[in-house]
């Protein structure tokens, strides 16, 4: 609620947890909705792999990965490294550490 018209530059989505083999991931530009996710990466998990979603009886759990270049480790890193720095602000309201998530988005997250 509330993230509706968000957009993130580069995503990776994948579905996971389907009992038949899932659909390969596919990334780029993913767009929140008021009724779920678009965009093209979205839009070409869902198209371009409409027979692996059919096969899979379109069940499954939809993953998006917002930083598809970090690692987790890093993501974690960078994330421990801005608590450090901006220690005596709240944590929405300090500076992003990951500039290609939209301000709304942070402060939702966190």
């Amino acid at each position: 609620e509330g993230l509706a018209g968000l957009s993130v530059p580069d995503a990776r989505v994948e579905l996971k947890g389907a009992k038949k083999k899932p659909p390969p991931p596919t990334r780029g530009p993913l767009l929140v909705t008021h009724r779920g996710l678009s965009g093209p990466a979205a839009l070409r998990l869902s198209a371009f792999k409409a027979r692996e979603l059919q096969d899979c009886g379109y069940k499954g759990t939809l993953v998006a990965d917002l930083l598809p270049d970090a690692s987790p480790g890093a993501v974690r890193s960078t994330l421990d490294s801005h608590k450090k720095k901006h220690a005596g602000a709240t944590v929405a309201g300090a500076t992003r550490p990951f500039s290609q998530l939209p301000k709304r988005l942070w402060a939702r997250l966190v």
